[in-house]
């Protein structure tokens, strides 16, 4: 079972004194009880061909008492299927088609409140898990001792995507967590380690993805709200034999979000981090590094609106937040 339980009390001092703001679902228990049930078969189904297939059933019994009262049964049948075609001894191509069923967040349910941002999100009783049914078609290659490479495709047809939603009767509207209807989602992977001379190895990992939904407010096509967009990291190590050296580099990227009266684009800082690390001082293992080498900035960029998105524009606002350099020495060992 799990288990949310939330008191919020919201004040509002707009040069009048002090006055209640009055919160959907800022008063709740939200409980649930999960059960799941599965099957899965395996095997070979000729030379070099082999075949997974199996199902399961999810049920979940969520009940929310306080501001909100109301008691909601789920069953999802969750099937899946892969195949898979050996190419020589190491590598392969899978083909694999499930249905996946995506885990509610209790937070949703409650409102909160960001002091700092002046940003009110509103909680959603009515809230129900993302649903998808996803295609990959994937390869795995092997060269060399430790060279390795995975590719994959994939598409997702979503429904009752999860978003950003107004709540509350007209002119006094907030956003909230809600299902706003079908979507879907294409996207690329690409893994690879590299052996590189001189004991040095290269690790790559990167992601693309492109999303695509109805605007509830609005009507038009647009990407989900604050969807991961895109990832990078590429790591360079090099081993000798008392001590290693490397370079760690991290970039992400997402979607907007679109809310009531705004569109908010927040980027996180890229990230260098150049670190060393030896075993020479009695068997101590000492590390050093330096992280935030390029110095990026953390930023947020928002279009502000009247009354909502489909009013004039109302202005913008953009902050860029700086972590500035850091450097570190750790040691540890055993005794």
């Amino acid at each position: 079972m799990n288990t949310l339980e939330q008191r919020l009390a919201l004040v509002e001092d707009a040069g009048a004194g002090p006055a209640p703001v009055v919160l959907p679902s800022a008063n709740v228990r939200v409980e649930e009880e999960r059960a799941e049930l599965g099957a899965m078969l395996a095997g070979p189904l000729a030379p070099r061909w082999s075949l997974e297939a199996g199902a399961s059933v999810e049920f979940s019994n969520l009940t929310q008492s306080g501001d909100s009262n109301r008691e909601t049964v789920l069953e999802y049948w969750k099937p899946s299927f892969q195949l898979t075609r050996s190419l020589g001894e190491r590598d392969q191509l899978r083909f694999r088609i499930y249905r996946d069923v995506g885990q509610l967040d209790f937070e949703d349910f409650v409102s909160a409140a960001d002091i700092t941002s002046s940003v009110v999100i509103a909680g959603n009783p009515g809230l129900r898990p993302e649903t998808s049914w996803r295609v990959e078609a994937a390869g795995d290659w092997r060269f060399g001792e430790d060279g390795a490479l995975s590719v994959t495709f994939y598409h997702w047809a979503i429904e009752d995507a999860l978003d950003v939603v107004p709540v509350g009767p007209p002119g006094d509207q907030l956003d909230a967590p809600g299902n706003i209807g079908d979507a879907e989602l294409n996207g690329l992977r690409v893994s690879a380690a590299i052996p590189i001379t001189w004991g040095a190895s290269l690790r790559f990992d990167f992601m693309e993805q492109r999303s695509q939904a109805i605007d509830p407010l609005i009507g038009a096509t647009r990407e989900l709200s604050g969807a991961d967009e895109s990832a990078l990291t590429i790591g360079l190590r090099q081993d000798f034999s008392s001590f290693s050296w490397g370079l760690d580099y991290e970039r992400e990227t997402e979607t907007p979000s679109y809310q009531l009266d705004q569109i908010e684009l927040e980027r996180d800082a890229e990230d260098l981090t150049l670190w060393i690390e030896t075993t020479a001082f009695a068997g101590l293992k000492l590390r050093a590094w330096g992280s935030n080498l390029t110095d990026d900035a953390e930023t947020r960029g928002r279009r502000h609106f009247d009354s909502d998105r489909l009013g004039v524009f109302g202005g913008a606002d953009y902050r860029a937040r700086e972590e500035g350099l850091m450097f570190g020495l750790s040691a540890s060992g055993q005794f």
